[in-house]
C-alpha cells in the first residue's frame, strides 16, 4: 500500500470512529481506536465487548482475501473475542463496494471452509458476523458538522472536526480510551482554543503565523518553481506546490525524535535544506489550526507578548500543537520561548538553525531535546537524483555518477539541486552576479552587498537605517539599490524590513570578496 493510500485509510478510519462517538446512544460505552481486536472496539460499562469494527477504504471492491494477513485474519479474531464476549457483534465498515462473498453469509461460509476453518468455528463466526456496512466519507463528515452546528453553535464546526480528528489520532497513538464525556470535554477545549486563536491573530498576526493549506493556481506554481530552483529561501507555499524532493529518511528521523521529546532541533550548514525539510514535516504530520511559525522580534518586550499569546494558544488543548522556529542571525530570544514552554506536553517545537549558531548555543541545562544534523553526502545526492529523474526525463546529466563527478563530489544540497536544474554551479552564478556589478561600476550596490556579506560571515545582519546613514545615501535612492539587489536573489529584508541579510540559502559571502 502506498503512503498516500495509507494516510487516506487512517483518516477515514478516524472519521468513522468520530462519527460513532458523536452519535453514540449512551455515555457508558468506551471506544478504543486501534483497539485490541479491531480498528474500533466498543466496550460497555461491564468491560464486555459490544462491537468490533474493521474499517476499510480500498480503491477496488472489498473481497474476502482483503480481510486476511500473513499471520492473522478478521475471522480468527472474531473467534477470539467471542470466546469471552458472547454478545459481541463483528462488522466490516467499507467506504467502497463489497463483494458477494462478504455480504452473503452462505458464500462466506464456503470461503471460510476453503480456508480450512472447521464447521464449529464457521458457525461461531457467522453467529457474530453481520453484513458489511457501506459508508461515505462526505456523508459522515456532513453528519458530524451538522451535529456540531446544532449542539455547539458557538464554535466553527469545520475547524472543530479537523481538531477532533487530530484528537482521535492522538488517542489511538497513545492508546487512550474515548467516551462521549471525554468527547464533550474536548469540544469545550476546542471552543476555548479557537477563541484564543482569534484573539491573538488580531494582535500578533505578524509574529505567530498559522501555516494553512491553500489552493495554489498553475501560474503561481510556475513563479514559485522559478524562485525555488534558483535558490530562494523555502516557504510553506513551495511545499504545498510540491516543489521539494521528499527526504523520507530525514522525515523519519524527525518522527523518531518527537516520539521521545517535544523539542527537536534540525541544524546544518546554510543550503542543506533545513527549512524545506521542516515545512514538509509539518505538511505531512499536522493539520490546519495546529501548526504555527514563530517569527520573533529582536525586542524582548515583544517576545514577552508572544510568550503570553502562546500560553493562550495551548491553554487546555489536549492534542499536539507544533511551533516552527527558523532561527535568524543574532536573535537568541527563541531560547526564552522554548524554556518557558518546554514542560507543556501538548506543545511541540521544531527549530532549524545554522550550524555555526548551533555550535555556539549552550543547551541542556533548562530542557531536554533531540537534535538532527543535516549533512549532504553522496548517498543522499543519489536518492535526490533518482527522485528527480522519475519526473524530469530531460536532465542535463544522463546518470547520477556523471552529475556527482561534474558537481565536484561534494557541496551543499541547495547547490546540487541548482546544478541538476541549471547545469551550472550556484557558486558560478553568484560570482557572475558580483562580477556584473563590478563591470558596471555599481559601487554603491557593491558596498551594500559587502557590508551584508561581512555581517553574514559572523552570523549577523545589518540595520538598514544605520547602513544608509553610513553610506550617506538618500533613503529613496538607497531603497532602489536594495530592491535591485533583492531581485537578483542576493539580499532580503527581515524583521519588518528593519534589517538586511543574505538570503538564507544563497550564501553570497562565498563569492563576494
Amino acid at each position: 500500500m502506498s503512503a498516500i493510500a495509507a494516510l487516506k485509510g487512517y483518516r477515514t478510519q478516524f472519521l468513522y470512529s468520530l462519527h460513532r462517538i458523536v452519535f453514540g446512544v449512551t455515555d457508558d460505552y468506551v471506544y478504543h481506536i486501534e483497539g485490541e481486536f479491531e480498528d474500533l472496539d466498543i466496550i460497555d460499562n461491564n468491560g464486555k465487548y459490544v462491537e468490533c469494527l474493521q474499517v476499510k477504504n480500498l480503491s477496488d471492491s472489498l473481497t474476502f482475501s482483503d480481510l486476511f494477513s500473513a499471520k492473522d485474519s478478521f475471522f480468527k479474531r472474531i473467534i477470539q473475542v467471542s470466546s469471552t464476549n458472547p454478545n459481541v457483534i463483528a462488522k466490516v465498515i467499507s467506504f467502497g463496494s463489497v463483494s458477494d462473498e462478504l455480504s452473503d453469509k452462505k458464500k462466506l461460509g464456503q470461503k471460510l471452509k476453503s480456508k480450512g476453518f472447521h464447521d464449529n468455528k464457521i458457525q461461531t463466526i457467522l453467529a457474530h458476523y453481520t453484513k458489511p456496512m457501506l459508508v461515505s466519507e462526505k456523508s459522515l463528515y456532513n453528519d458530524i458538522v451538522g451535529k456540531l452546528k446544532t449542539e455547539h453553535p458557538f464554535i466553527d464546526p469545520v475547524i472543530a472536526v479537523e481538531l477532533l480528528l487530530s484528537w482521535i489520532c492522538f488517542s489511538a497513538e497513545k492508546q487512550i480510551p474515548v467516551t462521549r464525556i471525554t468527547l464533550l470535554q474536548e469540544i469545550q477545549r476546542i471552543g476555548i482554543f479557537v477563541q484564543e486563536r482569534i484573539k491573538f491573530h488580531s494582535q500578533y498576526g505578524s509574529t505567530i503565523i498559522p501555516l494553512q493549506v491553500k489552493n495554489i493556481d498553475s501560474d503561481n506554481i510556475q513563479l514559485l518553481k522559478e524562485g525555488y530552483i534558483s535558490g530562494i529561501s523555502a516557504k510553506y507555499e513551495h511545499i504545498l506546490a510540491g516543489l521539494d524532493v521528499i527526504r523520507y529518511d530525514k522525515l523519519n528521523e524527525i518522527n523518531k525524535a518527537f516520539a521521545t521529546n517535544n523539542i527537536v532541533f534540525v541544524h546544518g550548514a546554510s543550503g542543506q535544506g533545513k527549512s524545506s525539510l521542516a515545512y514538509r514535516y509539518l505538511s505531512n504530520n499536522y493539520i490546519d489550526g495546529t501548526m504555527f511559525e514563530l517569527k520573533l522580534s529582536s525586542n524582548f518586550n515583544d517576545v514577552r507578548d508572544t510568550i503570553n499569546s502562546l500560553d493562550g494558544l495551548c491553554k487546555g488543548l489536549n492534542i499536539p500543537v507544533i511551533i516552527y522556529i527558523d532561527v535568524l542571525p543574532d536573535n537568541n530570544h527563541w531560547n526564552e520561548v522554548v524554556k518557558e514552554f518546554s514542560n507543556k506536553s501538548n506543545l511541540m517545537f521544531l527549530i532549524t538553525l545554522r550550524q555555526e549558531t548551533w555550535n555556539k548555543t549552550l543547551l541542556g541545562e533548562d530542557y531536554s531535546f533531540k537534535d538532527i544534523e543535516l549533512i549532504f553526502d553522496k548517498e543522499e545526492a543519489r536518492s535526490l537524483y533518482n527522485s528527480i529523474s522519475k519526473n524530469e526525463k530531460d536532465l542535463i546529466n544522463a546518470s547520477f555518477e556523471e552529475s556527482w563527478m561534474r558537481f565536484g563530489n561534494k557541496g551543499l544540497l541547495l547547490e546540487y539541486m541548482y546544478f541538476l536544474n541549471h547545469g551550472d554551479k550556484l557558486k558560478n552564478k553568484l560570482g557572475n552576479q558580483v562580477l556584473r556589478l563590478e563591470t558596471d561600476q555599481k559601487i554603491t550596490e557593491l558596498k551594500i552587498l559587502r557590508y551584508v556579506c561581512l555581517a553574514d560571515l559572523y552570523n549577523s545582519k545589518v540595520n538598514c537605517k544605520k547602513l544608509i546613514d553610513k553610506l550617506g545615501l538618500d533613503s529613496v535612492l538607497a531603497q532602489s539599490y536594495i530592491t535591485n539587489l533583492e531581485k537578483e536573489y542576493l539580499l532580503e529584508h527581515i524583521e519588518d524590513s528593519m534589517y538586511l541579510s543574505i538570503i538564507r540559502k544563497s550564501k553570497c559571502s562565498r563569492v563576494s570578496k
